[in-house]
């Protein structure tokens, strides 16, 4: 997901989903995708821009099971705790 541009992240408070939208990556998916999270227990978004402004992602990773780690190029890392999560294309 390297520089993928991130749009939007959302929480569905109801049925506990995370959903973070992409414009596209040069890297991977060329079109529009989101990463799906189920189950969300615990979500943190900071927005401090350490590195300055950027909506490009650096990294996104498993930091251990269930724990899912996006590391954005503003230095901002937004940390997820969920039973899954799912790539859908095209959305």
């Amino acid at each position: 997901l390297h520089d993928a541009t991130l749009l939007a992240i959302t929480l569905n408070w109801g049925d506990g989903s995370c959903t973070a939208n992409f414009a596209g990556s040069p890297f991977g998916p060329r079109g529009p995708f989101r990463l799906r999270w189920e189950n969300v227990s615990d979500l943190h978004i900071p927005h401090k821009n350490a590195w300055g402004p950027s909506v490009s992602v650096m990294s996104f990773a498993l930091a251990s099971p269930g724990h899912y780690e996006l590391e954005l190029q503003s230095g901002d890392l937004v940390t997820v705790r969920a039973a899954a999560v799912t790539l859908e294309l095209g959305t």
